[in-house]
């Protein structure tokens, strides 16, 4: 894909195997891809099982996905808890080969912190605290899933967008695997038709015309089930899909992010698509947050300084606007409330006025809140 990269493999499972390695990763710290690999095998063997981590606490079920290769396998050789890794950092949680806190991992942490905004990962007992939690794995709450969504739309936009296309009704997964590559295909031919960079038009046709042959392809199948099957699981996750037996369909969420992206005009498709303005994020705070009752002034200014504590204890001067935006919205959604990107924009505007922060907001991609 052209912006959806992810190094995919049938393996992968569950999204939450991505807050274990979060939780052992630091803002500022270096670690090597394969110390981390170690580390994060040697966790999945101590706690999964015995915690039951993959145990949803609410309903009892469990979820499929190890995490890891075979437990006597050497981490060197372990493929699986690599491909774990890799999607982390793919997804930004974790910045490639040092392993820091990427945007999103910064996000996360947000979300696990104690009242002074200190992320609890970095207390070592309370680290251990997180990894017996029942359903670590198997459950994401609201607030995690419009985080691991906002990720997945931001780094496989391509991947995406053309699945949630395939469910127009309730499919199989070996329908969808015939399906897949012809609705990329489509989707690479609508964004040339939009796009107004010659360049990029050119480029989004050269891969509308590889898609289309791919899809034709009986050989590539293999291919196509291992892009397939993971985006499966992914939305599933989120909450974008829901499963019945063998079939798959969207969900009410799932259906109005179709159908936004099946309405818009030109102009608004470029909008959502335009990575410095992030409208997704918006977009999606508003999705989640349906049937939900909006924050207060006095709710959003608690979780506003609990998030902004957070950034400050990391080392951050110029704070992030846009991941401020994300880390309250999603506290929002945990207590049952819903942040709108406008709203947010207002509440700062307030805050500003008293004196009580500082703020940059004119520059798309570069917007920041002062520490």
């Amino acid at each position: 894909m052209i912006r959806g990269c992810l190094n995919l493999s049938s393996d992968l499972r569950r999204l939450g195997f991505i807050k274990v390695i979060v939780f052992l990763t630091h803002p500022s710290s270096f670690t090597y891809t394969q110390q981390l690999v170690s580390k994060y095998k040697t966790v999945v063997k101590t706690y999964r099982d015995k915690e039951e981590w993959n145990v949803d606490p609410e309903t009892g079920e469990k979820v499929a996905g190890k995490g890891i290769g075979r437990e006597g396998l050497p981490a060197s050789d372990d493929i699986i808890a690599l491909n774990h890794v890799l999607l982390a950092q793919n997804l930004h949680f974790v910045r490639r080969d040092v392993n820091t806190w990427d945007t999103y991992g910064q996000i996360l942490s947000a979300l696990y912190t104690n009242d002074s905004g200190k992320a609890i990962s970095l207390d070592i007992q309370m680290r251990e605290n997180l990894f017996k939690i029942k359903g670590l794995v198997a459950r994401l709450s609201l607030g995690e899933k419009l985080v691991f969504c906002d990720s997945l739309l931001f780094s496989d936009i391509d991947g995406i967008i053309p699945l949630l296309f395939c469910l127009d009704s309730a499919k199989t997964k070996s329908e969808l695997v015939q399906e897949y590559f012809g609705k990329v295909a489509q989707w690479f031919e609508r964004k040339a038709e939009i796009e107004t960079m010659a360049y990029l038009k050119s480029l989004y046709l050269n891969e509308s015309r590889r898609f289309k042959r791919k899809s034709s392809e009986e050989s590539s199948i293999i291919h196509k089930e291992m892009q397939v099957e993971p985006r499966l699981n992914f939305l599933l996750d989120v909450g974008l899909l829901e499963r019945n037996d063998s079939s798959y369909s969207l969900s009410e969420i799932g259906k109005k992010l179709q159908a936004t992206f099946s309405s818009l005009e030109d102009k608004d498709i470029r909008l959502l698509l335009d990575e410095k303005e992030r409208k997704w994020s918006s977009l999606l705070s508003s999705l989640y947050g349906n049937n939900l009752t909006e924050i207060s002034e006095e709710e959003f200014d608690n979780i506003l300084f609990r998030v902004l504590n957070f950034y400050r204890s990391i080392g951050l001067i110029l704070i992030p606007y846009d991941g401020v935006f994300l880390a309250s919205a999603a506290l929002a959604l945990n207590n049952f409330r819903y942040l709108l990107f406008e709203s947010y924009e207002e509440h700062i505007k307030r805050l500003s006025k008293s004196k009580r922060l500082k703020f940059s907001a004119t520059v798309p991609g570069r917007r920041y809140i002062h520490a």
